[in-house]
C-alpha cells in the first residue's frame, strides 16, 4: 500500500509540475481559464508533495516500531548478560566534513521554483549560486564488550569518547539482551544515554 501511496504521489508531482509549465506558457484559446488550471495544476503537485512526505513519515514509523517490537521481544524472552561499563572498550572517530547547506532541497524542489517563473526563478538561482558549503565537526563512539570470547558492540553513537566515559562512570552496569534462537542477535541495553 506504501509503494502504491509513494508511486500516486510521485505520478501527482510531476503531472502537476508538467501542468503548471504547460499552463505558464500557454497561449491558446481552446482551453478556457488557463489560469484557474495553473493554480489547480500547482495545488495537484502540492498534494503530492503533501502524500510523499506522509508516506515517508509513515514508513519511518513503521520501521521504528517493528524495531521496538523485536527489541522487547529480544528484552522479554532472550538471554540477559550483565555487562560493567567500565571493563568495556570505548573507540571513537572524529572528523571534519563539508557539506552543502541546500542538501536537503531536491531537484523537485528547484524545478517547481522554475517553473513558476519571475521570482521563483531568481531564488532557485540565487540559492544555487549563494556560498552554500560549511564545515561540520562529526565525533562516532562505540562501546566494546568481550564476555567467553565474544565480542558484543553498541551501535554507533554520535557522541563524544570523553562524554561517553563519564556516562560510563556514572551508569557502571547495563545488560545486554541476546536472542536465544540467533545467538548474533543481541540488544546492547545503552537507554540509560537518552536520559536527561
Amino acid at each position: 500500500m506504501q509503494k502504491f501511496k509513494a508511486l500516486l504521489a510521485t505520478f501527482c508531482i510531476f503531472l502537476g509540475l508538467f501542468a503548471v509549465l504547460f499552463f505558464r506558457f500557454y497561449r491558446g484559446h481552446i482551453i478556457p481559464y488557463p489560469l484557474l488550471w495553473l493554480l489547480i495544476s500547482g495545488f495537484f503537485s502540492l498534494a503530492g508533495f503533501i502524500l510523499l512526505l506522509s508516506v515517508k513519515k509513515n514508513t519511518d514509523k513503521k520501521k521504528a516500531d517493528d524495531l521496538f517490537t523485536v527489541i522487547s521481544r529480544i528484552k522479554k524472552e532472550g538471554e540477559k548478560i550483565p555487562v560493567n561499563l567500565r571493563e568495556c572498550e570505548v573507540k571513537s572517530n572524529s572528523w571534519v566534513e563539508t557539506v552543502d547547506k541546500n542538501q536537503n532541497r531536491s531537484d523537485a524542489v528547484d524545478l517547481a521554483l522554475i517553473a513558476i517563473g519571475g521570482t521563483g526563478a531568481l531564488i532557485s538561482s540565487a540559492l544555487r549560486n549563494s556560498n552554500s558549503e560549511k564545515e561540520i565537526s562529526r565525533q562516532q563512539s562505540v562501546i566494546i564488550f568481550k564476555h567467553n570470547n565474544e565480542i558484543f558492540r553498541s551501535p554507533v553513537m554520535d557522541r563524544e569518547e570523553i562524554t561517553l566515559k563519564m556516562l560510563i562512570d556514572i551508569h557502571e552496569k547495563t545488560f545486554i539482551y541476546r536472542d536465544r534462537k540467533d545467538r548474533r542477535k543481541y540488544y546492547f541495553d545503552l537507554e540509560f544515554l537518552d536520559k536527561k
